[in-house]
């Protein structure tokens, strides 16, 4: 049966059909210039379907879609040494990190819709203390007065990128308050120490360095600041670890160069994290610090390691709920006695091991965990995600 109508000026034929087989959905077209739509209701079902009529579909098919693609999240970045505006970028974080000049960085997390920062005063400590250690700013011995001034740089800085992210994804001013207060709209916040001559020379157009130039900084570390979305805490499926590769030269300081070096290693699509291991120690992952729980008592690598913000977080926690901690890297000959395996990271928090994979003598092996609701990995992983919050202090004064 058919008919034909129109609303607001265009027109449309409406044809009911019985089919069976007909799975209802509804598919987005674009009705700018007025066409036919075919009405289709399936027995049954107890909502209408929308389609293109295939003549006008095959007549205009640029222009009809049949789903909706999300807007790709936008990030930005800031700079010290400019005083531009920040800018738009579409490049993740690890991406963008890559393609900088060699520096100390961090990577840190926000809280309460963007307004604190995850332990923020031991970013900017770790920020201060690798930029020494790497002898940034041109070989000046650092004093209190210039650490003091770099952390206010790059506090300065990460206010002003995390500012321009609120106002494209969701309004400044009290328009974010709007969104839920989850990880999903939570942001992830790259911060980059570098020689400012660097900068200059190498990224002064993608920095804006040409409209706006911060002239009182050129004789100082160049601070960047890259915000995106915080990202999930997992992939979808078990955590998965694999066992495989060395520890880094230089663990103390979080050298940008480490996030190209690790490249090599080559981490598999379904695997979750690599951790580093010598001579049977486990130090840390990738992008992680690694634990494990054998005989109740935690076991964590106390050096050769980056110390983590999330890993004191841990250590923490474990004093809160009265659990040892040895800070030695654990032995991966005692797998077969560990109650749980974890990870941890600004994105991941305090993330429990479902699968650990690793060489053995036989070949290929691997050691399943399981969690039960109420066990000490659970109450751990639960204590830490709650401290993230408490410990979380303010960009905005």
């Amino acid at each position: 049966m058919a008919c034909s109508s129109s609303l607001f000026g265009v027109r449309f034929l409406f044809v009911v059909e019985s089919r069976p087989q007909f799975k209802p959905s509804i598919q987005a077209l674009n009705s700018s210039p007025p066409q036919r739509w075919r009405l289709a209701l399936a027995p049954r079902a107890k909502r209408l379907v929308v389609r293109a009529n295939a003549s006008e579909m095959s007549r205009n098919a640029s222009t009809a879609t049949t789903t909706t693609t999300p807007p790709v999240p936008c990030n930005f970045v800031a700079s010290s040494h400019s005083n531009a505006p920040p800018s738009p970028s579409p490049t993740a974080g690890i991406a963008w990190l890559e393609s900088m000049p060699r520096g100390a960085y961090t990577t840190a997390r926000t809280t309460s819709r963007g307004r604190c920062v995850f332990e923020l005063s031991f970013h900017l400590q770790r920020l201060v203390d690798s930029a020494g250690l790497m002898h940034l700013g041109r070989g000046r011995v650092g004093g209190m007065d210039h650490d003091q001034a770099l952390k206010q740089r790059v506090l300065d800085t990460m206010r002003r990128g995390v500012e321009a992210y609120m106002r494209h994804h969701g309004g400044y001013d009290g328009g974010y308050d709007d969104v839920p207060e989850d990880d999903d709209h939570e942001m992830k916040i790259t911060v980059l120490v570098c020689e400012g001559d660097a900068i200059d020379a190498e990224n002064s157009e993608t920095l804006n360095n040409n409209d706006g130039s911060n002239n009182d900084a050129k004789e100082r570390e160049a601070v960047l600041v890259h915000v995106s979305p915080l990202g999930p805490r997992k992939a979808p499926g078990p955590v998965r670890v694999e066992i495989r590769g060395e520890p880094r030269a230089n663990a103390a300081a979080k050298d940008s160069e480490w996030v190209t070096a690790r490249k090599q290693l080559a981490k598999p699509d379904d695997v979750d994290e690599l951790v580093l291991e010598a001579d049977g120690a486990l130090y840390e992952g990738l992008s992680s610090n690694f634990f494990v729980l054998m005989d109740g008592t935690l076991y964590t690598a106390g050096d050769k390691v980056l110390l983590g913000s999330v890993r004191e977080s841990v250590l923490r926690q474990c004093e809160e709920l009265n659990v040892p901690v040895v800070l030695e890297p654990p032995r991966l000959c005692d797998a077969p006695r560990w109650e749980a395996a974890f990870v941890s990271s600004t994105s991941r928090m305090l993330l429990p091991v479902d699968e650990l994979l690793f060489a053995s003598e036989s070949g290929a092996d691997r050691r399943d965990f399981g969690y039960a609701h109420d066990s000490l990995a659970r109450r751990l992983e639960a204590a830490v995600k709650e401290d993230i919050l408490s410990s979380s202090e303010s960009i905005f004064g």
